[in-house]
């Protein structure tokens, strides 16, 4: 019962964010093809990583909607909040490697929502940290057929210290 009641209030806070946006995106073909829009929706979230590794912010923004909202722990922020949060690490010269696994993905038309294992592992000069969070983001098909994140919610389960700590 308690797992229907949350895949119900999911789809209801799925359906609720995709009526908050400006305009929704028409349907299009491959909405017919629930398999082909999770492994996108789950592609755009890898994307969302990769462009984190290199730094790159343009690369990140072309993952989000305008209105992305990423709810971190405690804080809330929007892509530009979140952006200003990891420019010192790129400043430092960081190295963080992401690994996503577990994906869970369900759909309901335009709107794709998936929950996935995240665990990295920060490199600063040297002295290594472990990252592991449960994640959970809404992804909205876009009027161009692409899709784009518009929530990402990030829970952390363990952060380990440096490898030299025994974090490793």
């Amino acid at each position: 019962m308690f797992k229907q009641r949350v895949k119900f209030l999911t789809v209801l806070w799925a359906v609720a964010l995709a009526g908050c946006t400006a305009e929704a995106p028409p349907a299009s073909d491959s909405a017919a093809d629930p398999t082909a829009d999770h492994a996108a929706a789950e592609a755009v979230v890898g994307d969302f990583f990769r462009a984190m590794e290199s730094w790159d912010h343009e690369a990140l923004r072309a993952t989000a909607t305008p209105d992305f909202e990423l709810v971190e722990d405690t804080l809330i922020m929007t892509m530009d909040d979140f952006v200003s949060m990891i420019e010192p690490y790129a400043a430092q010269e960081a190295v963080m490697r992401w690994t996503l696994t577990d994906f869970n993905t369900e759909s309901d038309g335009d709107v794709v929502w998936t929950r996935y294992q995240n665990r990295a592992v920060l490199d600063m000069a040297g002295e290594e940290s472990r990252f592991h969070w449960i994640e959970s983001a809404v992804v909205l098909r876009q009027p161009d057929g692409s899709w784009k994140i518009d929530r990402l919610q990030s829970t952390p389960v363990s952060v380990e210290g440096a490898m030299a700590e025994g974090g490793g």
